[in-house]
């Protein structure tokens, strides 16, 4: 007699076909994720960000905005940021941006991969993105390129600061009256021009007594830009008020005379949203500068290590106040007779010459600041002068002349 072999129950089959049907759909899911992790890999390598930074008004910047919106079309998967030039600071001095346009390709932690700078197209982007896939998106493999998009601040890799020139207004002859200033950057990131009508504009409160700002404490820079052979100056609407009146003729003469020491510029024109002005010849305003010259400052090798920027552009500002403030550091014994000689000495035709004796004594910093804060609150000079007298009471102080009053 035949024996039939017992059937399996059918709970014992479909439990069987349930547990192959999960591995099988898990080794699907591991591969297919591992087939997506490849194709993105083949699309952007690691590049997760593409950053433009761009200057209003430069015609290259332009076209660079048009490029960026066909590639966010083509490569809808990556992360687009948009920087200001003038805006943004922090971030061009982040990444080291020098040129404008720039695009910086960066990873998800902001490390950059690579960048292309000045006028570019979307095959140049497309290249771009090519290149740092085949490289694997190695930072080493990008020659010539940051190996991060941070820039260090140590010493060693900080560069010296840019001299500028800018024009105030003598408040007795009304002549306008050259005065340096420094600005400074831990990078080689540098828009000297963009600083010096910033600067400009914001002298009002920092100058002394005895000189005023040409611009309207309520006016403020917006832009610089060029436009063919002229340069523009865009300020703010409340520039309006003044279009046309003698005020804002000379707030119109001291821009064109700070911007004439840059070789580029020869023709300017001041705009705001309504108001346009004829354009200027800068070069030819210069016999409105007058004979003053204490406020200048030579150019000098000690530049390329100076970074107390702010004391040193006050120390020019206020050197006649200065010189009637003695220093307690021991520098008497270097020839020093205030804490205005820490700074500068003078010459005998009455220009600064920089030293770099401040920028590493506390002392003399810590006395021009104590300066400048009571200056701040009205006080007066020879107040000042007893307020650090009683500071430093038992010190030696610097053979220094008494202010009147």
């Amino acid at each position: 007699m035949n024996m039939r072999a017992p059937r399996k129950p059918l709970w014992i089959t479909a439990a069987a076909i349930l547990i192959l049907l999960i591995v099988g759909a898990s080794i699907w899911a591991v591969r297919s994720s591992q087939l997506s992790s490849s194709n993105e890999g083949d699309a952007s390598g690691n590049v997760e960000t593409l950053a433009l930074f761009s200057l209003k008004g430069c015609g290259s910047c332009t076209d660079a905005l048009v490029v960026m919106k066909q590639i966010e079309g083509e490569y809808p998967d990556y992360r687009y940021e948009y920087f200001s030039i003038i805006d943004d600071t922090e971030a061009v001095n982040r990444y080291g941006v020098t040129e404008h346009p720039s695009l910086i390709f960066l990873t998800g932690d902001d490390r950059e991969l690579g960048r292309i700078n000045k006028k570019f197209t979307p095959e140049d982007v497309a290249s771009k993105l090519e290149e740092i896939r085949s490289a694997g998106g190695s930072l080493e493999a990008q020659a010539g390129q940051p190996s991060s998009g941070r820039v260090s601040t140590g010493e060693g890799d900080a560069a010296a600061p840019v001299q500028l020139t800018l024009y105030a207004l003598d408040s007795e002859t009304h002549a306008f009256t050259p005065v340096t200033q420094y600005f400074h950057s831990k990078t080689n990131v540098r828009y000297p021009k963009v600083s010096a009508l910033r600067m400009l504009a914001e002298l009002s409160d920092k100058l002394p007594a005895s000189l005023h700002s040409a611009i309207p404490e309520q006016v403020s820079f917006v832009e610089i830009r060029s436009d063919g052979s002229e340069t523009i100056v865009e300020l703010s609407e409340e520039f309006n008020a003044f279009a046309g009146s003698d005020e804002g003729t000379r707030a119109e003469q001291a821009i064109a005379l700070t911007l004439h020491h840059f070789e580029d510029v020869d023709g300017v024109r001041i705009v705001t949203n309504s108001y346009r002005s004829d354009l200027i010849a800068s070069r030819e305003l210069t016999s409105l500068i007058g004979e003053r010259n204490e406020f200048v400052a030579a150019s000098s090798d000690v530049l390329e290590r100076m970074t107390r920027t702010e004391l040193y552009n006050a120390a020019i500002l206020h050197s006649h106040d200065l010189e009637f403030l003695p220093c307690y550091c021991g520098c008497g014994d270097a020839g020093h007779h205030s804490n205005r000689d820490c700074y500068f000495s003078r010459s005998d035709d009455r220009r600064l010459t920089p030293t770099l004796h401040a920028e590493f004594c506390q002392v003399c910093l810590d006395i021009t600041h104590q300066y400048l804060d009571a200056r701040d609150q009205g006080n007066s000079l020879p107040d000042i002068r007893r307020a650090i007298e009683d500071t430093y009471k038992g010190a030696v102080p610097t053979n220094t002349p008494t202010p009147l009053g």
